[in-house]
């Protein structure tokens, strides 16, 4: 029995990719002088910042990748993070969870206090019961601590959450936790594969719950 609920947020619960294309193409730009699409980024949907700057730049320094990655997620904080808007019915989605009396959780890499900004902004904040960020976890996804973390906040067993995401790093974070997945559609990304997904869906319309 399904009795709690918890979401991605980049590219799940918000259309927020294409924003960090762009920040991370434009900071490799500025600090590499190298010329990387945003599209070329987005192929790498589900990856942190600095994974994808040393998949896309062969013998990269560690350090070095962190100043990129930390210069374009500032960028994104202060230049287009205010531009994001929530996946089409997602809000209601979400209310529509709350009404039925499950618990609603996010587990996302960013940092916490931006993610309930957005959440506030967009009036749906008040419908979740556990955040949890990047202060939360010492391992990203795929590793499934950060599920973990918000089942046990949640007060519930992993096996009685649905998670909803949308890339195979995240997909792959939820199955370790032991918990069901639905996928909703990444438009970046070229025929992933989600075995034992629950179901693959185009968008909230066709969001169901068990």
């Amino acid at each position: 029995m399904i009795k709690a609920v918890i979401f991605d947020f980049d590219g799940t619960l918000v259309e927020s990719e294409e924003m960090h294309c762009i920040s991370l193409s434009n900071s490799i730009k500025q600090l590499k002088g190298l010329d990387i699409t945003p599209r070329q980024i987005g192929l790498l949907a589900g990856m942190t910042y600095k994974e994808k700057i040393k998949h896309l730049i062969k013998g990269i320094k560690e350090d070095e990748a962190e100043k990129i990655a930390r210069h374009a997620y500032d960028s994104y904080l202060s230049k287009y993070s205010k531009e994001i808007k929530l996946r089409d019915k997602a809000g209601g989605f979400v209310k529509f969870l709350h009404q039925k009396g499950l618990k609603i959780g996010l587990y996302s890499p960013n940092k916490k206090q931006y993610l309930k900004d957005v959440l506030a902004r967009f009036d749906i904040l008040k419908y979740f019961d556990v955040v949890i960020g990047r202060e939360d976890v010492k391992k990203p996804k795929p590793d499934p601590e950060g599920y973990l973390i918000a089942a046990e906040r949640l007060n519930v067993k992993p096996e009685e959450c649905l998670v909803f995401e949308d890339t195979p790093t995240g997909f792959a974070s939820a199955k370790a936790a032991g918990m069901k997945v639905i996928v909703l559609e990444n438009p970046y990304l070229n025929k992933p594969e989600y075995p034992g997904a629950l179901k693959i869906i185009k968008g909230y319309d066709e969001a169901t719950i068990l």
